[in-house]
């Protein structure tokens, strides 16, 4: 068996404890992959629509049913093939869902992340949302072939679905659309598991978040403005060679940049990742001091980081808490989770940048990193 596909085997595994054994409450909007085996969710205090987004191709989603049931035990089940044609469903009635995926990936452990579903409120679908998106929602497929800019407003935030398991997804800003507001860019509650606020696009950090590329199954684009920011975002997917699921970001060495370094959330076991940092030098400007603090990851993972300055030394780095390191032309960051590994036991790696540009005449004495 392929390393990939034990890999895929041991995250069906962790999908099968994710919401298993208790019933979770639900709190819209919240994600689930198909394969994940969930005994129950409580709607308590909303009634839901569902998305679904797949590219399974070995998979028969006939097999898997939605079954929701009143508090009466009447219930109604439809086959995920259904809702899929239709890319929505909104129940009318009914207080506990049941996901019936009938062993459908067990013989394609690699499909694990390939279906997803998005839950949603159905007084949103059918209120504030109701003209937005495709499907009405506002909900988008990353990897649609013809995408579009999404509008958002605080009661109807963009979200992005990506079937993959290198969900690697690039954002689009419209930067005129920002003078007076904020987006703000976060991933949604998987099952019960807690939302992740990721970070706040304004006027000034547009030029550096936009065509920022991010490993995120869903992503959520919202706003704290009541009314519409018009056509403002866009995220589609990034294609990916093999295994290869790292990211690379290009910066000009006079310009101020920042951003958050973040491996993928639900990666299990020793999935490696790499992030390269790529500065292009300006003719007569130095290169830029780079600032990296706030650093998580699990211990028991392995972190290197790669620093090469302007005169071609390479500096290694393998604990810090905080750094500045001058005159900076690339840098990678290295992470390899340990093999035992799963979203809901080990911390992903993040790291907050910062490139600052040189504004006065180079330096001529070291280029040492500064450790705090």
């Amino acid at each position: 068996m392929s390393s990939s596909v034990t890999v895929m085997a041991a995250f069906l595994l962790l999908l099968s404890s994710l919401v298993s054994s208790t019933p979770f409450r639900a709190d819209l909007p919240f994600f689930l992959f198909a394969s994940d085996k969930v005994d129950a969710i409580k709607f308590e205090k909303e009634l839901p629509c569902v998305f679904v987004v797949s590219t399974a191709t070995k998979v028969d989603l006939s097999k898997i049913t939605l079954e929701f049931s009143g508090p009466n035990g009447d219930a109604s089940s439809t086959p995920l093939s259904d809702i899929l044609r239709q890319r929505v469903k909104c129940f009318d009635k009914g207080e506990y869902l049941y996901i019936n995926n009938a062993g459908a990936f067990d013989q394609a452990p690699e499909e694990a992340r390939s279906v997803v579903l998005y839950f949603i409120s159905k007084a949103k679908f059918e209120g504030p949302c109701k003209d937005q998106g495709y499907w009405q929602g506002n909900v988008f497929a990353s990897s649609d072939a013809n995408p579009k800019f999404a509008s958002v407003s605080a009661d109807c935030p963009a979200v992005y679905l990506t079937t993959s398991s290198c969900p690697k997804v690039q954002m689009e800003i419209d930067v005129d659309k920002l003078s007076e507001s904020n987006l703000l860019v976060s991933s949604p509650r998987w099952g019960g598991q807690a939302a992740t606020n990721l970070f706040t696009v304004s006027a000034d950090s547009a030029a550096t978040y936009n065509d920022e590329i991010l490993l995120r199954s869903v992503l959520m684009v919202s706003t704290l403005e009541e009314s519409f920011i018009t056509n403002v975002v866009k995220v589609t997917a990034v294609a990916t060679a093999g295994a290869d699921c790292g990211i690379t970001k290009k910066v000009k060495s006079d310009k101020a940049a920042s951003g958050l370094i973040q491996s993928d959330p639900l990666a299990t076991g020793a999935s490696k990742f790499t992030f390269s940092l790529e500065v292009d030098p300006v003719k007569d400007v130095s290169f830029p001091d780079l600032k990296l603090s706030g650093v998580t990851y699990d211990k028991k993972g392995m972190l290197e980081v790669a620093i090469t300055t302007g005169t071609g030394k390479t500096e290694t780095l393998s604990s810090f808490s905080l750094v500045v390191v001058p005159d900076v032309s690339s840098a990678t960051v290295t992470y390899t989770p340990d093999k035992d590994c799963t979203p809901d036991t080990c911390t992903p790696l993040s790291i907050s940048y910062e490139l600052i540009p040189f504004k006065e005449s180079p330096p001529t004495t070291t280029t040492t990193p500064r450790h705090f």
